[in-house]
């Protein structure tokens, strides 16, 4: 199973100024043609794994590989985190865990990134989030079927979803993966639904809810709040 967005119609990304009273600005928005095209290389988006390009066709991004991280005898079969453009300190490769699509500035701190996906199938996806490089992020991701682990990426079943915070270091051989939140909530197959996930200062929180009720969402219970300020910018994907 692949470890990403089966279908992402649409990403918008809103910023909050520095006065108090300020409202959302918003400083990015992403949809997709008609027409097929490779992402990855377009001067916008960046993926994480080299083995898969992405690709906008029929007005929706989609990840084109259906790879995971397996145990095998010796252990995990791949591990968390690269360092630089597709280059793993540990394996010298990027691996399906790091299938992320990302865009944006490094620089952006406090901000709200809502996300509309689709999936057809059980596979685990999500989003990532301050973003400051391969190594270093948060991920929310969801499942019905099996997710990657903290330790070292091996999958596990999970129903849910699950916070992380990544922090690879290139001189420690163990990636220092937290699982900050989790809960039961997930996506609806064949249902395009949205993700919100708002970054202010430490805190952290998102919300799930089908496409056609982003209008309730301010008056509906988040699935975590928790004070995390390890990353304090980045990129979204």
């Amino acid at each position: 199973m692949n470890w990403c967005p089966r279908f992402l119609p649409l990403l918008a990304l809103f910023v909050l100024p520095a006065s108090a009273s300020a409202e959302f600005v918003q400083v990015f928005e992403k949809g997709f043609g008609t027409e097929t095209s490779a992402l990855g290389d377009d001067g916008v988006w960046t993926n994480g794994y080299c083995a898969d390009p992405w690709e906008a066709k029929n007005g929706r991004a989609h990840p084109k590989t259906d790879d995971h991280c397996g145990a095998t005898q010796f252990g995990c079969s791949c591990g968390w985190g690269t360092i630089g453009d597709c280059d793993s300190f540990q394996n010298g490769f990027s691996e399906s865990v790091d299938n992320h699509l990302t865009a944006g500035d490094i620089n952006w701190t406090d901000y709200r990134l809502d996300v509309d996906f689709l999936s057809s199938d059980d596979d685990s996806m999500g989003v990532v989030f301050r973003v400051q490089d391969s190594g270093h992020y948060y991920l929310l991701n969801f499942s019905i079927d099996d997710a990657p682990g903290v330790d070292g990426g091996c999958r596990e079943d999970v129903t849910g979803y699950r916070l992380y915070r990544v922090d690879v270091d290139a001189n420690i051989l163990t990636p220092q993966v937290v699982e900050l939140a989790s809960g039961s909530a997930t996506y609806s197959e064949d249902v395009v639904m949205h993700v919100r996930v708002e970054a202010i200062e430490d805190k952290l929180t998102a919300w799930l809810v089908k496409k056609t009720e982003v209008g309730s969402i301010p008056d509906k219970s988040p699935l975590f709040t928790v004070t995390d300020g390890v990353h304090g910018s980045g990129k979204v994907g």
